[in-house]
């Protein structure tokens, strides 16, 4: 019977190609960074985030410099070592995305600070948190916009756009950072706070670098990433004198725990947190920790020599390319 034989046939279809169709689950993420600034340590971050591309979704690179010199093309530099390491990269994992996928989400973001209004006019990379934004909502997932910069652009997007705040899900690098625009990060807790998801670390980032008293002391070996691929000697050249990675603890919250959707106690690799109703109900900020010269420190500290491992097994994927 013809009605037979066409629904074994779509019974197959579904059986060959569900793998293919079901929704991938690995978290959606912009990463608006001031990378070729004031902080070599942005490129330390990205060679990392570029090293793990294969356990996220990048769907936004913006360079967010407010006021001082890093450009899209601080971006493309990383990018540009990626792509010389891709062939490799590829071979270790087939969910790594092309170098020209990466480059087709690099955006330029605002130049300078927000007025004190906290918002003025959009730029290509708060059109980018936008699009992004609508994306993640019409898929139902949340974005994560990971600020290792300051929130200029972000604060822009929700002004410009305020139904994606729900949506969205953001990893707040703070102190220097949000000295940078603290006209737009005030903007953002005065106005979206209620309806948005977020941890503003401004101090526990510190303990992926610092030891208790403050001072930068750590484990890491720069020998791990000499020899390792273009990617490996960009992370090396970018800091010789040792690793700081300061923004990265807000990917590592992703790579160590896939996110819920709204999870009540974000503690990971990147750190444990406080809820602070006050300030909103889905807002986290530094746990209090004793003898820390940095407020929250330890609980991204007990967790580095984890994540130094796992980024030496990442970067040891590069070593046939020298």
């Amino acid at each position: 019977m013809p009605w037979l034989t066409v629904f074994l046939s779509a019974i197959a279809f579904v059986l060959l190609a569900g793998p293919a169709l079901a929704a991938d689950p690995r978290p959606r993420v912009v990463i608006s960074t001031d990378i070729g600034g004031a902080d070599p340590d942005d490129m330390q971050s990205l060679a990392h985030a570029l090293l793990y591309a294969d356990r996220i979704r990048l769907v936004g690179l913006i360079s967010t410099p407010t006021g001082h010199g890093g450009r899209t093309a601080d971006i493309h530099r990383a990018l540009d070592a990626y792509e010389a390491d891709y062939p490799l990269l590829r071979r270790a994992s087939p969910s790594y995305p092309a170098p020209d996928s990466l480059r087709g989400i690099v955006h330029q973001g605002r130049l300078t600070p927000q007025p004190e209004a906290g918002f003025s006019e959009p730029s290509d990379g708060s059109h980018a948190i936008i699009a992004a934004g609508q994306e993640a909502a019409a898929a139902g997932e949340p974005l994560w916009v990971l600020l290792w910069g300051a929130a200029t652009d972000l604060a822009q997007a929700l002004h410009d756009a305020p139904q994606i705040a729900r949506h969205l899900r953001v990893y707040m690098i703070g102190a220097w950072n949000t000295a940078q625009d603290r006209a737009a990060r005030d903007y953002i807790a005065a106005s979206h706070a209620r309806e948005l998801w977020w941890i503003e670390n401004d101090s526990s980032f510190r303990g992926f670098y610092t030891d208790e008293q403050g001072r930068e002391n750590n484990e890491w070996r720069m020998g791990e990433a000499r020899g390792h691929g273009a990617l490996g000697r960009y992370f090396t050249e970018a800091r010789q004198y040792g690793l700081k990675m300061g923004d990265t603890p807000s990917l590592l919250y992703l790579i160590d725990s896939a996110p819920d959707d709204d999870p009540g106690d974000p503690s990971s690799w990147g750190g444990a947190f406080r809820r602070f109703p006050a300030r909103g109900p889905h807002y986290w900020t530094d746990a209090d920790v004793e003898r820390e010269a940095y407020r929250g420190a330890a609980t991204v500290r007990r967790h580095r020599v984890a994540a130094y491992r796992d980024f030496a097994a990442r970067l040891d994927r590069l070593r046939a390319m020298e």
